[in-house]
């Protein structure tokens, strides 16, 4: 018996005497006991099995030997010397491999950062192990989105489907090395601030959990918070009747979120109501961000394709086929606000056709940042933060009651 079975043995003798078990081992203590059992059982059959074809192989060596010729023997040296050759360098392809899956490992982030953009586990077997599906929650062009739970603490999950062909990958470079990354996925994590070193901790994105490559899809794995759903849905809830001061909380944590992912170098480029997330938090109304499907890093030039919700396009990129990163996301900020008091879907070129009066159900603040947002030149547009500052945010408005809120 070794020193491994000996500390088991004495651990459950332990907690059969102090905790009272009345001569029964615990559950976990057995299937901990069976395993080691187990590997001491393998590797006393190893220790039989190698051993006998070793002597075996050693005594026919010398048998062997006895009978070959000079000429033989020299052959059998030099065989001897291709075969250490082989394996000198099978040993250094190890030891590089190694170094290389060491150096990746570098970034994964462990539980308490729920976040691995770079290493990409593939066994569907382990995700079925780890997690459990059993609704969708939406589908698309990219794919589907399910709802499930981790089976060791069910925490609720949601699991992003993406098939082989639609997904994109980025260079991401950390500590002088780069790695190939799904975008989203490592998009997702820097915009919380888990990707880089000197990044700021975003609470209001959403946590990326785990990712697996399959053979046909990208699994997408983030954290899904209890009675959640997006502002659509949530307005639809509602009844479309959505209080004023219920909208600027969410509004101040949206841009909140917004100057966040800026200062972290990530560009969203979707803000809509279907990628903002509301769930009650300790009995207050909270934002997550997700769905960086279709944003990208924040780039000096302009960007001249744009990907997103056309609707929630900025007029220059309509106009002049190029646009910069901030200016965008006011205009789309904007956009989310009026689309949920306008009796229609709002629609950009519409809304450069104009006319555009204030809502008579809110206060003078609110119109006032929503037309500020909807600046059509982007150069007079206010910057994120001056958006934090706008006294609809920052003060206590006079709350009017809107009969009727139409998406």
């Amino acid at each position: 018996m070794n020193s491994k079975m000996k500390k088991c043995f004495r651990r459950v003798h332990h907690m059969m005497v102090e905790e009272n078990h009345k001569g029964s081992i615990p559950l976990n203590l057995t299937g901990h006991l069976a395993v080691v059992i187990t590997e001491e059982k393998e590797r006393k059959a190893k220790e039989v099995l190698f051993g006998t074809m070793n002597s075996r192989k050693r005594r026919a060596e010398d048998e062997l030997e006895d009978e070959r010729p000079s000429k033989r023997s020299c052959m059998d040296s030099r065989n001897r010397e291709v075969r250490k050759t082989r394996k000198i360098l099978k040993a250094r392809k190890r030891s590089v491999h190694k170094k290389e899956l060491q150096s990746v490992g570098s970034l994964v982030c462990y539980e308490k950062y729920p976040t691995c953009p770079v290493i990409i586990k593939k066994a569907k077997k382990e995700f079925k192990e780890k997690y459990c599906e059993f609704k969708k929650l939406g589908e698309g062009g990219f794919g589907s989105v399910m709802a499930g739970i981790r089976r060791s603490d069910s925490k609720p999950v949601a699991i992003k489907h993406i098939p082989k062909g639609l997904v994109r990958y980025m260079l991401v470079k950390r500590q002088g090395y780069k790695y190939k990354a799904v975008t989203e996925a490592a998009l997702m994590a820097q915009a919380a601030g888990l990707l880089y070193d000197g990044s700021v901790a975003n609470h209001s994105v959403i946590g990326l959990l785990d990712l697996y490559q399959l053979r046909t899809e990208i699994l997408i794995v983030m954290e899904r918070p209890l009675k959640s759903m997006d502002m659509r849905n949530f307005n639809i809830l509602r009844e479309g009747r959505i209080p004023e001061h219920e909208v600027k909380s969410i509004f101040k944590q949206l841009v909140d979120a917004a100057v966040l992912m800026h200062e972290n170098g990530i560009f969203h480029r979707d803000i809509k109501a279907e990628n903002v997330l509301v769930y009650l938090d300790q009995g207050n109304l909270s934002v997550k961000i997700i769905d960086f499907g279709c944003g990208d890093i924040i780039k000096n030039e302009p960007y001249t394709w744009f990907s997103g919700t056309v609707n929630f396009a900025p007029p220059e990129s309509l106009l002049q086929r190029q646009y910069y990163a901030e200016p965008t996301t006011v205009w789309q900020i904007g956009a989310l606000l009026r689309n949920l008091y306008a009796e229609k879907t709002f629609k950009t070129r519409k809304y450069m056709e104009g006319p555009n009066p204030p809502f008579d159900c809110l206060s003078h603040e609110c119109n006032d940042f929503m037309n500020q947002c909807l600046t059509i030149s982007p150069k007079q547009r206010p910057q994120l933060v001056e958006l934090q500052r706008h006294p609809w945010l920052m003060g206590n408005s006079i709350l009017k009651k809107c009969l009727k809120v139409w998406l």
